[in-house]
């Protein structure tokens, strides 16, 4: 009988969730939509789908068109 009697196998699933940026205050901050969420906020917040937060170079108009800059570059 070897020491493998003891152990004991641990399986977990693996989850999808988001990843989220926590401050000093417990704030958290979503990564992909970079909206502020207190702790209990940011659990209800793994299950919505949420889009990336749409940069200032961005605009929309009054159709609510997205008009996205030029490139400039060569």
């Amino acid at each position: 009988m070897g020491a493998q009697e003891n152990c004991t196998a641990v399986f977990r699933t693996d989850t999808v969730g988001k990843v989220f940026k926590v401050f000093v205050n417990g704030t958290r901050r979503c990564l992909v939509c970079e909206r502020l969420f207190t702790h209990d906020a940011s659990r209800e917040h793994c299950d919505v789908p949420c889009v990336p937060a749409v940069p200032d170079s961005w605009l929309l108009n009054e159709s609510s068109v997205l008009i996205l800059p030029l490139s400039t570059g060569a």
